[in-house]
């Protein structure tokens, strides 16, 4: 026979662990450089499809990539004022795209 939870139980889960890490290649000042910029796009929506916050994609990065940002606010201040190198890791991936359409 099927037993049902009783009203008020609720099936708790752990979160899964990622299978996915950053690489230690890559600084987490790359990989926040990305996340702005899919921010400031408008790519990443919530379910009901507004757009997501800034920290709810880096939440969700966070643990897609097993990785933890120390102070975000700061990072990304520090990436948006560059004065030098703008966009670098977005312009290494931009870099390797067009090198694999033309291969």
């Amino acid at each position: 026979y099927i037993e049902y939870p009783a009203i008020g139980q609720s099936e708790k889960r752990l979160p899964e662990i990622s299978p996915l890490n950053w690489s230690e290649n890559f600084t987490l000042s790359d990989l926040l450089e990305l996340i702005c910029a899919l921010w400031d796009s408008g790519a990443i929506v919530n379910k009901g499809g507004t757009r997501a916050s800034f920290n709810s994609i880096v939440r969700g990065f966070e643990i897609l990539f097993n990785v933890k940002f120390k102070d975000v606010r700061v990072m990304k201040y520090n990436i948006l004022n560059r004065k030098t190198k703008i966009a670098c890791f977005i312009d290494r991936l931009r870099e390797c795209y067009v090198d694999m359409t033309v291969r």
